[in-house]
């Protein structure tokens, strides 16, 4: 996230933004698309998926097009759902730069995020008119808009200058982030407690800033180096893959949950590894 914004600044027209995205993020997204479609329709197949994926052709047709939220369609696996809020993102920073005001980026963020702050205060008048829910559904970038202005805020101090006034943004972005989960707004409410979302948001903070004081160079060798240009493929490739791959090595072969999950995550980093490299 904290680079989200640095894409565009190299730009030199939004042709150039849109084709460097789309070169980066649907090469990869169409092989893990493909494989763990595959990887789908063969668990299904031989019996240890006890869920069936009914009209899976169709789910994989429209999930190619990355744009399977929009059309109300279920993703193919669990983590692409982020990719809809990313879209959303690009499209507003191509709508800036296209506007020309790219360079008044913090104060734009500013009144959104004064936005964002009514929105969480009055959701639950806003779930209550079917209009407007409709409109809360189309602009899911609404509810994670706080975490993007800290990823452009964290940015600017990196690369521009390091202020109070941008430090005092960024805990308002946390407060009201954690307003929205308080709301139930963030879908993450009901899998974690306030407490642990609090806990996990206060540690992306202080591995942000420890980052932007240079006190992480410690962990920075040609493994975690690897990692990161992975990163990517495994976000997207790790979820079902992996939690199947454990679910039969404990129901077939009775390993036990450590050494199943150690086996399916070294299967998920070669396989993000030769995603990455091919």
């Amino acid at each position: 996230m904290l680079f989200r914004s640095m894409t565009i600044e190299k730009c030199a027209t939004w042709k150039d933004f849109v084709v460097r995205r789309i070169s980066r993020l649907y090469p990869a997204y169409w092989v893990c698309v493909v494989i763990t479609t595959l990887f789908i329709y063969i668990t299904t197949t031989i019996g240890f998926n006890p869920f069936k994926e009914p009209d899976l052709l169709k789910k994989f047709l429209v999930n190619l097009t990355m744009l399977q939220y929009f059309f109300h369609f279920r993703s193919i696996d669990s983590p692409y759902w982020t990719l809809s809020v990313e879209i959303m993102f690009y499209f507003l920073m191509l709508l800036l730069f296209i506007a020309k005001t790219l360079k008044k980026i913090e104060i734009i963020g500013v009144i959104l995020l004064i936005l964002v702050f009514l929105y969480g205060c009055f959701y639950d008048q806003i779930q209550s008119n079917l209009i407007m829910r409709n409109i809360d559904y189309e602009l899911r970038l609404i509810r994670f808009f706080p975490l993007f202005f800290i990823g452009i805020l964290l940015y600017k101090m990196k690369t521009k200058r390091f202020t109070i006034s941008r430090v005092l943004l960024i805990i308002i972005c946390f407060l009201i982030q954690l307003l929205m989960f308080k709301k139930k707004v963030d879908p993450n409410w009901g899998m974690i407690s306030f407490l642990e979302y609090i806990i996990m948001m206060s540690i992306f903070l202080i591995i942000s800033f420890l980052f932007l004081a240079n006190k992480l160079r410690f962990i920075i060798n040609r493994y975690t180096s690897k990692l990161g240009e992975i990163s990517y493929s495994l976000y997207l490739i790790h979820s079902y893959i992996g939690s199947k791959t454990m679910y039969f090595l404990q129901t077939f072969f009775g390993l036990n949950l450590w050494f199943g999950m150690i086996i399916a995550i070294v299967m998920v980093i070669a396989i993000a590894y030769l995603i990455n490299k091919y």
